[in-house]
């Protein structure tokens, strides 16, 4: 941050996670694996074996099936991964990719896109609740990020070809 004076205020480095080639010691003090990122070398390249921090997530990671229904139609039932751990531990789930998206253009995307849900309240209107296979309720968010643009759920891939 740079001060009035000119000088800039810096923190400290963060301190590398011994046991992983991603992360910084405070995402793994924390748990935060969920949101790990694939890993590539300082060269650049791929990371050839598994990073820790996955092994990690996948093991914090519970899976629920979500009965969706988009514009009246109650396509399907995807599976979707509620993370125990990390900054939003159990207060989101990320459906797998089966959903049709369209931007502010109104182009439909050329690949499916996921959809992240967060619990219900007592308040929600009944028409954005779907409830899980626990029984847990979340509201389902057609509002979604692609490549860094904000897109619209509009209905379910396979309905689109």
């Amino acid at each position: 941050m740079d001060a009035p004076d000119g000088h800039r205020w810096m923190r400290p480095a963060p301190e590398d996670c011994p046991n992983c080639p991603c992360h910084t010691a405070r995402v793994c003090e924390a748990e935060l694996w969920p949101q790990a990122t694939r890993p590539i070398t300082p060269d650049g390249s791929p990371l050839a074996e598994p990073c820790p921090c996955w092994d990690a997530a996948e093991q914090h990671t519970e899976q629920r099936i979500v009965t969706v229904t988009i514009a009246g139609d109650q396509g399907g039932h995807p599976t979707a991964a509620r993370y125990e751990l990390g900054i939003a531990g159990g207060r989101i789930l990320f459906t797998e990719a089966v959903f049709l998206a369209v931007g502010d253009d109104h182009e439909q995307l050329p690949e499916p896109v996921r959809m992240i849900l967060f619990p219900a309240r007592d308040t929600t209107p009944a028409d954005e609740v779907v409830t899980d296979n626990t029984g847990a309720r979340w509201v389902q968010n057609l509002g979604v990020s692609y490549a860094g643009r904000p897109v619209r759920i509009t209905g379910w891939w396979a309905s689109s070809s």
